[in-house]
């Protein structure tokens, strides 16, 4: 659909075109299936997917339990900064893919816990725990990876 869309708009305004070829703008779309094409966005994308699984582990999850990890950790992968921050108070707040989504920042932290028992007979408590451990671990594992390749 929004392939569609811009080869519309690609079409149909030359305006358009003259100002994305000034600003070396361009819009490329992955085939489905192929996501060595992506380079580093797919990448760090692949690294979330193993995170997320590690992070799992065995569990298994209700539905709305996952909708809610899945959830969190989107909101911890478009609060990452896009720029350097040049640590300046006057520079306002850091640009990251969330402004651009919503136009804010979202954030997310999960609250500390401990791992629970994988068991499919836990309370509503248990597994608000399990969940809750599943989120922090994910956050653990995900700003150490993110820390090192800042370095």
């Amino acid at each position: 659909m929004l392939k569609e869309r811009m080869d519309a708009v690609n079409a149909k305004d030359e305006a358009l075109k003259a100002y994305a070829a000034t600003h070396s703008f361009s819009v490329e779309f992955i085939p489905p299936r192929a996501p060595h094409i992506g380079g580093l966005w797919e990448s760090a994308v692949k690294s979330a997917m193993n995170l997320l699984l590690r992070a799992m582990g065995s569990a298994v999850l209700k539905e709305d339990e996952l909708h809610t990890v899945l959830v969190d950790v989107e909101a911890v992968l478009h609060s990452r900064p896009l720029v350097v921050d040049s640590g300046s108070p006057n520079e306002g707040e850091v640009l990251t893919p969330a402004h651009l989504l919503v136009g804010r920042t979202l954030v997310s932290l999960p609250p500390e816990s401990e791992l629970p028992r994988p068991d499919s007979s836990l309370s509503y408590l248990q597994r608000w725990q399990l969940v809750s451990a599943i989120k922090q671990r994910f956050w653990r594992d995900w700003t150490r990876d993110y820390l090192l390749s800042l370095q």
